[in-house]
């Protein structure tokens, strides 16, 4: 896609590597997955890069290759169809911001990242856990309610979807502490 090297046509990279309901809606269901390599700008693989290491590679550590690959997969394909079940949800009741949404394709692995973030908490200790969740989800909900684009909608879900994800990777079961 020579992405990494320069800007790219965003309209022919979405079409081709962009997931959304108007992907699955045309049976392109790998796009959830295609799409998770490509970014518009090469400044964007630069901060995608630095989430994914840090999320990435704390939780490797802790729970291993195959966990961390796991979550990374899982947090961002349920982040995806949890949010276009939100979407076509309030579509059904042509709220604006959902009918928008509705038609929007989408790159890039933030959403794994985020994923990779929030279940890496559930290894901190309670009290940093909960600042760490805190601050993160007030950041999402800010982000989702001022600029109000799919991808933030996605990322506060993906990073929910972590936090679910985290004790099942680090081998726990769930607790009230949890959350």
């Amino acid at each position: 896609t020579k992405s990494l090297w320069s800007s790219v046509n965003l309209d022919q990279i979405l079409s081709t590597y962009g997931y959304g309901i108007p992907a699955l809606a045309d049976g392109k269901f790998w796009t959830m997955l295609t799409g998770l390599v490509v970014a518009p700008e090469p400044y964007m693989y630069a901060t995608i890069l630095v989430t994914f290491i840090v999320g990435a590679g704390y939780l490797e550590y802790k729970v291993g290759l195959k966990k961390m690959l796991a979550v990374f997969v899982l947090s961002h394909i349920l982040a995806l169809l949890v949010s276009y079940g939100i979407i076509l949800l309030f579509e059904q009741f042509n709220v604006a911001w959902a009918v928008a949404f509705a038609g929007t394709l989408d790159i890039g692995m933030s959403n794994a990242g985020l994923g990779l973030l929030g279940a890496a908490t559930a290894g901190f200790t309670v009290i940093w856990k909960k600042r760490i969740r805190f601050l993160v989800l007030i950041y999402l909900v800010a982000m989702l309610l001022y600029s109000g684009v799919i991808w933030d909608l996605t990322h506060l879900v993906a990073f929910i979807v972590g936090m679910l994800l985290g004790p099942w990777a680090y081998g726990r079961t769930y607790s009230k502490k949890e959350f």
